[in-house]
């Protein structure tokens, strides 16, 4: 059994390798039919081309002999077109697939408007030997022994496939090809930047040049005379002594070069075929569109290219010297603009380099100083800096950070984002006997409004340690109630013992100041003068009542006495002055006591 499957499964493997030998060996056969049916296309090629060789030689030497004979005849243009339509080739149909009756014709027609320029002759009709003269020079001079020009004078008139006369001009040069948006591109390809030409290079250029094209003349001349001789030694010698190419490098050489010519030209096709799809969306946009190619369509809005018909007017000397000067006037005037442009923008750019120079540099101090420089989630373009305490919670952490602004001037200030940078508050402590305060607790300097970052920092610290701190009080005030602690929303209280008590709560920094600062004065003048008794009671009411009729004390300064002023309810303002009379102190020991 399994013997059985051997035998089938090796005879199965036999058949199909001789399957792939088959298709092999035809795959072969067919390569080697393309690569003749391409040697012969080379052949072909190649046999094309020396035939262009031959025509343009043979036009050249048509002229050199049509005008040979035209100088030493009298000939008209109805002479010309006897002769053209009298002229027949051996091989006429390779001859008119070639172009070779326009060529023919057109170097005839110059050659008789060369001899007419020159001799200024009466036109009579050319005579049969000169005729003769003229195309056997040119099948002698340029034509190969097999393609001998028969001339067939006598039967111009009864032969029917005559050659066609075209006398049209030739055309006119290309004005783009002379424009300077065509120049400078070829200029830069040819030579590169213009910094790399000179004038004497070029005056180098032009003299060698000309030498060259005299020494080529004198060449051209001695050639011509010993052509003829040595044409059959050098056809015998080139079949003998060169070498046959490879053909299949030559082929391979002529297909890469094909194919590049075939995809450029598909190219330009393509280029041409969407620059007229662009211009007729305009017109008719569901038939341009269909012939648009994709990225066209991607990039180009359809129907964004117009055109129209325009007729240019003649314009005289004086409207184009006034065309001239509004466009000079224009080109001057933008050309100011864009130099005052300029010169705003540098200036606007040294500002703000030095702005940020000023920035950097206050960030640096901030870093030198010990503080932590960070980012800010909120705002990302925005630095921070962390000020607050890191055994402080969730809210404390957040009270903690500040945000590094730049001004407008380049200095930098910080945003407190806990505590904000007015209405700032500090935690007071007072002690109150009998319902008058007796003592209260010292407050820190507020230096916030000083220049400097770093002192910004500081206070904003020391705002957010206040805050934390009076946060801590209330919570453990609340866990000793039971002990006669009472903690409201603004302040905590607690007894300390007969009439005596203690205040805690949360007091305007700048407030607090000027409160303690006021009632330092009122009570040390109270101390030297019992004459300020009323004072100070009016004082103390103010305090206890400052939100209901009493407002706050103002204590001014004269040239030679202290006043005290303040307003009882709704009534004028009262004053208390201190001249020093009465052997009290006078206003400069005051001063210098308080």
């Amino acid at each position: 059994m399994s013997t059985a499957g051997a035998s089938s499964a090796l005879g199965s493997s036999s058949a199909y390798k001789a399957r792939q030998y088959t298709h092999l060996q035809s795959q072969l056969a067919q390569l080697q039919a393309n690569l003749s049916d391409m040697e012969e296309l080379l052949r072909m090629t190649a046999t094309q081309a020396e035939n262009i060789k031959i025509l343009g030689g043979l036009q050249g030497g048509l002229f050199m002999g049509a005008t040979k004979v035209f100088e030493e005849s009298e000939i008209t243009k109805v002479t010309v077109v006897t002769i053209y339509t009298s002229l027949r080739l051996r091989s006429r149909r390779w001859c008119c697939s070639q172009g070779l009756n326009i060529v023919f014709l057109r170097s005839v027609y110059n050659a008789y408007i060369i001899g007419i320029a020159s001799k200024k002759r009466d036109a009579t009709s050319l005579t049969s030997s000169n005729y003769h003269l003229c195309f056997l020079l040119v099948a002698n001079r340029f034509l190969p022994s097999h393609d001998t020009i028969r001339l067939h004078a006598h039967q111009a008139e009864v032969m029917d496939d005559q050659l066609l006369l075209s006398l049209a001009s030739w055309p006119d040069s290309d004005p783009r090809a002379a424009s300077l948006s065509s120049l400078i591109p070829r200029i830069q390809n040819e030579r590169g930047p213009f910094k790399n030409v000179s004038e004497e290079g070029l005056k180098e250029e032009i003299a060698a040049a000309e030498k060259q094209k005299q020494d080529q003349k004198d060449s051209d001349v001695v050639d011509d005379d010993s052509r003829g001789a040595s044409r059959d030694d050098d056809d015998q010698a080139n079949g003998t002594d060169e070498q046959q190419p490879n053909p299949r490098e030559t082929l391979g050489l002529k297909r890469q070069e094909l194919i590049k010519l075939v995809e450029q030209a598909q190219f330009e096709a393509m280029y041409a075929l969407d620059f007229v799809s662009l211009l007729l969306s305009n017109v008719r946009p569901a038939q341009a569109d269909a012939s648009m190619s994709r990225h066209l369509k991607d990039n180009v809005p359809s129907g964004t290219l117009g055109a129209e018909s325009i007729r240019q007017k003649d314009q005289g000397g004086s409207q184009k010297h006034d065309y001239g000067t509004i466009s000079k006037g224009w080109r001057s005037e933008a050309l100011a603009q864009s130099a005052g442009s300029l010169l705003a923008a540098a200036s606007r750019l040294a500002q703000e380099s030095e702005r940020e120079e000023m920035y950097w540099e206050d960030v640096l101090d901030v870093k030198r100083e010990g503080w932590a420089i960070c980012r800010v989630q909120r705002d990302s373009q925005s630095l921070g800096v962390r000020f607050g305490f890191s055994e402080a919670g969730a809210d404390e952490k957040y009270r903690g950070l500040g945000v590094l602004r730049k001004g407008s001037d380049g200095a930098i200030t910080m945003q407190d984002l806990g505590h904000g940078n007015a209405n700032r508050s500090a935690v007071r402590v007072r002690i109150s006997r009998h319902g008058k305060i007796t003592g209260v607790s010292k407050p820190f300097a507020d230096d916030s409004q000083t220049s400097g970052i770093t002192s910004m920092i500081r206070t904003s610290r020391n705002y957010a340690y206040e805050h934390e701190l009076f946060l801590e009080i209330a919570r453990e005030a609340r866990a000793l109630a039971n002990l006669g602690f009472r903690n409201t929303d603004e302040a905590i209280t607690f007894e300390l013992g007969p009439g005596a008590s203690v205040v805690i709560d949360m007091a305007e920094v700048q407030r607090y100041l000027r409160w303690c600062l006021e009632h330092s004065i009122i009570n040390h003048i109270q101390t030297s003068s019992s004459e300020w008794g009323q004072v100070a009671m009016s004082n103390e009411m103010t305090q206890r009542g400052e939100l209901s009729q009493y407002k706050r004390l103002r204590v001014e300064v004269e040239a030679d006495y202290l006043a005290i002023r303040w307003t009882v309810g709704s009534g004028q303002d009262e004053k208390y002055k201190w001249e020093g009379e009465d052997g009290s102190k006078p206003l400069d020991l005051l001063l210098k006591s308080i």
